[in-house]
């Protein structure tokens, strides 16, 4: 006998995609279920920064991070 399961369909999008990325990984929830699940660590934050830039330069490189 086969059973027949009706499955949820999700959106997927490339991580090449920057606002994609930055939706998702902007999210609290997203952001903490991520870090729970790859490092069992259960974060207690209230906002997630992203797209952070350092103004004074720090030796010869202007450092930004995504």
């Amino acid at each position: 006998m086969s059973e027949s399961f009706e499955r949820e369909k999700i959106a997927v999008h490339s991580l090449e995609s920057r606002p994609a990325f930055q939706e998702g990984f902007s999210s609290v929830d997203v952001f903490k279920r991520m870090v729970k699940a790859f490092t069992g660590v259960n974060l207690k934050i209230e906002e997630v920064e992203i797209e952070k830039e350092f103004h004074k330069p720090v030796g010869n490189v202007k450092v930004k991070f995504d």
